[in-house]
């Protein structure tokens, strides 16, 4: 309900021409690896990287994340699994990965966890060169903390997630800044907590790092923090129409973007 993408495969749109087309598809199966991809949802792009082209996605629905190199003549994704000692094509489905980025040398993956199976919301990072678990960090938040989005500051070692927060838990919504070392190590610079908060979802950071903007899916708000102390800046309200879903009613605003 969530996610609700198809398997196995991302659709590709070709604007060369002025106008948005359907290209060729980029399947995710990986022959030698894992044989299902369902429902990929996280995706991030970088041009940037100790990797060249890369482009990186994960499975909502399975602990798994496939990389490929897309400055190679021919594209050849190669699957994960995050959970040491899963294999194909049945994973455990605890992790709930919703959105990835990249800088530098590292991938990083949030994922909403499961309070079901007590699976802390985490950040976790991997290593773009070895792509291998012994290089992996995680840094976790509690089980209602359900993360989100997720960016990389453009001039810091330093990525911002969203914390979605649960109904249930009060001030269990806001934003959280992870700092990372050279190997990747994760730790917890500042975390932003607060009951006004409702269902945070999209973030995005100035050009020069100062800035931290997120939208809410529950009130339709965006939210401005500042980037080097967390602190809330100002709140924008009505930007986002609200809509009604039957059972509850939800503000429109999902991702966000800065242009400068």
């Amino acid at each position: 309900m969530m996610s609700g993408g198809q398997s196995d495969e991302i659709n590709v749109l070709d604007y060369s021409e002025g106008f948005l087309s359907n290209s060729s598809a980029i399947s995710l199966v990986d022959q030698s690896n894992i044989l299902s991809f369902p429902e990929p949802h996280a995706i991030s792009f970088a041009s940037g990287t100790s990797r060249g082209l890369s482009l990186v996605t994960a499975s909502f629905t399975a602990d798994w994340f496939s990389y490929m190199r897309l400055d190679n003549q021919t594209v050849t994704p190669t699957a994960y699994s995050f959970t040491e000692g899963e294999e194909a094509p049945i994973a455990k489905n605890e992790l709930f990965p919703l959105d990835a980025t990249q800088k530098d040398n590292r991938i990083f993956f949030s994922c909403r966890g499961s309070m079901d199976a007590n699976i802390n919301g985490q950040v976790r990072s991997w290593s773009l060169t070895s792509l291998n678990r012994n290089d992996e960090s995680i840094y976790e938040f509690e089980t209602s903390s359900f993360p989100w989005h997720i960016v990389a500051s453009p001039v810091s070692n330093e990525v911002f997630v969203v914390l979605s927060g649960s109904e249930d838990v009060p001030s269990s919504a806001g934003l959280a800044c992870l700092t990372y070392n050279d190997s990747g190590e994760l730790s917890l610079k500042w975390q932003t907590l607060d009951s006004v908060f409702d269902t945070l979802h999209g973030v995005t950071v100035s050009s020069d790092g100062n800035r931290v903007y997120v939208s809410s899916r529950g009130d339709g708000s965006i939210h401005i923090f500042d980037g080097i102390s967390g602190s809330l800046i100002n709140t924008v309200e009505g930007v986002g129409m609200m809509m009604d879903m039957g059972m509850m009613n939800m503000g429109s605003l999902s991702g966000i973007a800065v242009t400068q």
